[in-house]
């Protein structure tokens, strides 16, 4: 989803779980917590790059790494050709 967002609709280039959990619910309505989002982002580490969210410095905000918007952007053109 985030590479989506970044990639594909350009919404940005920083997301922070609290932005992520919302879209998910709200968005997308699937049930999703801080443990979910974090675990993903803990998983695919090499792909993010991560800083201390600036308005809040007990939250972390995360940045898709330009090799992974690579990626982010092959699937979804590997999915408008199928």
């Amino acid at each position: 989803m985030a590479m989506y967002i970044v990639t594909n609709e350009g919404k940005g280039e920083w997301l922070t779980v609290d932005e992520i959990i919302h879209l998910l619910i709200n968005v997308f309505e699937v049930p999703a917590n801080a443990d979910m989002v974090n675990g993903v982002f803990r998983r695919n580490k090499s792909m993010f790059t991560s800083e201390k969210a600036p308005d809040n410095g007990k939250a972390l905000r995360r940045k898709l790494l330009s090799g992974a918007k690579d990626f982010a952007e092959k699937i979804i053109e590997d999915s408008k050709t199928k």
